[in-house]
């Protein structure tokens, strides 16, 4: 009762003083005591998950910040009001991005963290978009695909799962579109120590089989922007935009304004893809040039010639050039 108002509610200042004097081990403390108070009690959450999203947001300046800031989430994402609220603040993005950043020895506990708490998402309805907007699904694919360790394969084909069932055809696209069956039929033949694993394996791959079609090339494509997962492959040649520029004309140039917008991604393959595609795109779409001009790419464009990254720069000129250059055939 020392933390409780007098309406009975959890009083987070004393655990967020606490949390803010940047003590590592307090900070881990008072954060998992607040997140277990609050999934107890029916409290405001709004200040908890501020101070959550800053400690994600700011990983590569406090490493023990952040990873106390996960475990506290996973505690606290079991509420589903937090999963609401959390996904409302831009959780999914920032867990995504941290599950991007962690190299090929990143700690299996840490992967397994973020994952499970993007499970415990995946249940929430009002923010299941954000999987397919900040490039979740691919990242979670990868994970399947990579199998760091046989419990963090298991929380992102659950995670996959929640997706993938029922009317879900745009997860279903994006999932194909990662290449995930043939990962998911490689490994119905295992033998895992987890049944849960087994069964989750069997349910995503008959979600996705009953609806299974080979995806055409454009579809390929159309995934890959939707799940802002660019890489350099055959969807993106010259071949492939002298049969299909004509296909972004759809909806009022939908997939051209999200190419558009990975010009902004943190990723540079993402970028340089995007320099590529949109490059190719304005040479093959009549007044091409002055539609991206109108949707502002130019100055984005302009803006990535300056970027640090070698690839992002000569991708950023040559689609300078295209955009700006009547007959590009005749520069190369």
């Amino acid at each position: 009762k020392l933390f409780l108002t007098e309406d009975g509610g959890v009083d987070p200042n004393p655990f967020l003083q606490i949390m803010r004097q940047g003590d590592p081990y307090c900070q881990r403390a008072a954060s998992t005591s607040l997140a277990r108070l609050l999934i107890t009690f029916d409290s405001s959450m709004e200040s908890f998950v501020s101070w959550l999203c800053e400690q994600l947001t700011n990983s590569r300046n406090n490493n023990l910040a952040m990873r106390a800031a996960v475990y506290a989430l996973t505690i606290l994402l079991r509420r589903e009001e937090a999963r609401l609220l959390f996904g409302q603040h831009g959780g999914i993005g920032y867990l995504t991005k941290l599950l991007k950043m962690q190299g090929a020895g990143a700690n299996a506990q840490l992967l397994y963290e973020l994952t499970f708490c993007l499970w415990t998402l995946s249940f929430c309805e009002e923010v299941k978009y954000n999987f397919l907007e900040q490039g979740t699904i691919a990242v979670l694919c990868e994970q399947v695909t990579a199998a760091p360790r046989e419990k963090v394969v298991r929380v992102s084909l659950a995670a996959l799962r929640n997706l993938c069932e029922g009317e879900a055809d745009v997860y279903n696209t994006a999932i194909i579109g990662c290449g995930l069956p043939k990962t998911l039929k490689n490994m119905r033949e295992r033998q895992w120590a987890d049944p849960d694993v087994a069964e989750d394996v069997e349910a995503v791959y008959s979600a996705l089989m009953n609806n299974f079609r080979e995806l055409s090339t454009f579809e390929r494509w159309a995934a890959e922007v939707n799940g802002k997962n660019l890489k350099f492959g055959l969807v993106h040649s010259e071949k492939f935009w002298r049969e299909n520029a004509k296909e972004l004309e759809a909806n009022d140039f939908a997939l051209l304004k999200a190419l558009i917008e990975l010009l902004k991604s943190d990723e540079n393959e993402v970028v340089s893809v995007a320099c590529y595609d949109l490059g190719e795109w304005v040479r093959f779409f009549p007044n091409g040039k002055s539609i991206v001009k109108n949707l502002g790419a130019k100055d984005l464009v302009m803006a990535k010639i300056e970027d640090p990254d070698a690839e992002v720069q000569r991708h950023a000129l040559q689609c300078m050039s295209k955009i700006m250059v009547q007959q590009w055939e005749f520069m190369r």
